[in-house]
């Protein structure tokens, strides 16, 4: 069935949402592009450890995922989503697009949904930073790294 966008409000039940501007339209068009050019190969670089993936094994990653928006505030108030195993949290910046390419909210929110499907792919896993995602310096390094190796599968740089 593929990924569904749920609201995490002040209940601890989240609901499906189909009125979001984070909708299932943006996680369904990244997935598009990343499957028609399934294996374009890209490296990512942190902290001195990089890992190889493809296109299409982040496109089968979000189509595992479960992406949830949630409205709470973030920990850090600039935080666009954040994942946490089969789970995307997507925060009220990261709905409204950010301004990773500004004036494109739609294609700012491609970004961020590749940039999560980086998250538990099989290369991240096998580096010794995977643990530390999300702790600083670590969470800060990989922004970076990961939104180019994004915009590169998206075919939306070089």
């Amino acid at each position: 069935m593929g990924p569904l966008l749920r609201r995490k409000g002040r209940t601890s039940r989240p609901r499906r949402s189909s009125r979001s501007p984070h909708s299932r339209s943006h996680t369904t068009s990244a997935v598009n592009k990343l499957e028609s050019n399934k294996d374009k190969p890209v490296s990512i670089k942190v902290g001195g450890k990089s890992f190889t993936t493809t296109a299409g094994s982040i496109a089968s990653n979000l189509l595992r995922r479960d992406f949830v928006a949630d409205t709470t505030e973030a920990t850090d108030a600039n935080a666009l989503a954040r994942t946490s195993g089969p789970t995307t949290f997507v925060y009220g910046v990261g709905l409204k697009g950010g301004d990773l390419i500004p004036g494109n909210s739609n294609l700012s929110r491609e970004v961020i949904v590749t940039h999560e499907g980086i998250h538990g792919d099989r290369g991240e896993c096998q580096l010794p930073f995977h643990e530390l995602l999300g702790i600083p310096p670590y969470d800060k390094d990989h922004q970076q790294p990961y939104n180019s190796a994004a915009l590169q599968l998206l075919g939306l740089s070089q």
